[in-house]
Parts: C-alpha cells; structure tokens; sequence
C-alpha cells in the first residue's frame, strides 16, 4: 500500500467538478506549467473537434450553382 501526500484544487461549475492534482511539496513554477501544458491540450482537443465538425468545403463549380 502506497500513502502520498496532495493537494487538490477543485473548482465547481454547476454540476460538475474540476480537480487538479498536485504532489505536496512541489514548486509552484512547476504546477504553473503543468497547468499550463493541461489548458493547451485541451485548446488542442477543442480546435481538433471544431476542426472535425465544420462543414465541408464545395468544389467551385457547385458554389457557384454550375
């Protein structure tokens, strides 16, 4: 059996709860690009699925109704 030592960061909204977890004892430089790195793979995941879920694009002729 393993027993560490964290802290947990948890933000709710509305129903739901947002938790980051931190290993006690680590520097805040280090938690700040974590956090960091976690928002820019979920802009990643958000562009990717907007990306996915556009309309596909016409040839010319049929924009123009040819």
């Amino acid at each position: 059996m393993d027993i560490k030592n964290c802290v947990e960061f948890n933000v709710s909204k509305g129903d739901r709860v947002y938790t980051f977890h931190v290993p006690a004892g680590a520097p805040f430089g280090e938690i700040y690009d974590a956090a960091f790195e976690v928002l820019t793979q979920c802009v990643q995941f958000a562009q990717e699925a907007a990306q996915k879920a556009a309309p596909k694009e016409l040839p010319n002729s049929q924009e123009q109704g040819n």
